[in-house]
């Protein structure tokens, strides 16, 4: 029972971005000779959607989280990477809260239900004895 659900889902900002494939293969080391026989233009038009990383493991801090869908670098040939089926407890663990929560406002908005209805009904018998007293009131004059 120690998954972080809507605390920490909620502090993630999906973002859209666009991957710099030259910067990578430099940072793994990828050599020149190697790197000018890729061809890497449909990857830098692609338009991905994601999260980014370094968000992701504030994120997961914040909340208390030990979240295990972050790959932190190990050396300087590395960079930070995700795994996007870790999401998948955090996000159900979010939704069973969020459940909570719908059925509470729903018990409340029921609870409120019946006392607008009681209090319609006390406003009309009110209305009816003022007009009686209105009446009677009238009557003496």
């Amino acid at each position: 029972e120690d998954i972080r659900g809507l605390d920490f889902i909620t502090r993630l900002r999906p973002v859209s971005y666009n991957v710099h494939p030259i910067e990578l293969h430099r940072i793994w080391g990828t050599p020149d000779s190697v790197l000018k026989n890729i061809n890497h233009t449909e990857v830098e038009k692609t338009l991905y959607t994601g999260l980014i990383a370094q968000e992701v493991e504030k994120a997961a801090q914040e909340s208390g989280f030990e979240f295990t869908g972050i790959e932190k670098p190990k050396n300087d040939k590395e960079v930070y990477a995700l795994k996007y089926t870790e999401f998948i407890m955090p996000m159900i663990k979010a939704i069973q809260e969020q459940n909570t929560q719908v059925e509470k406002m729903a018990e409340s908005m029921e609870r409120l239900k019946t006392e607008n209805a009681a209090i319609k009904k006390e406003k009309e018998e009110l209305e009816l004895r003022l007009l009686k007293i209105e009446k009677a009131l009238e009557d003496l004059k």
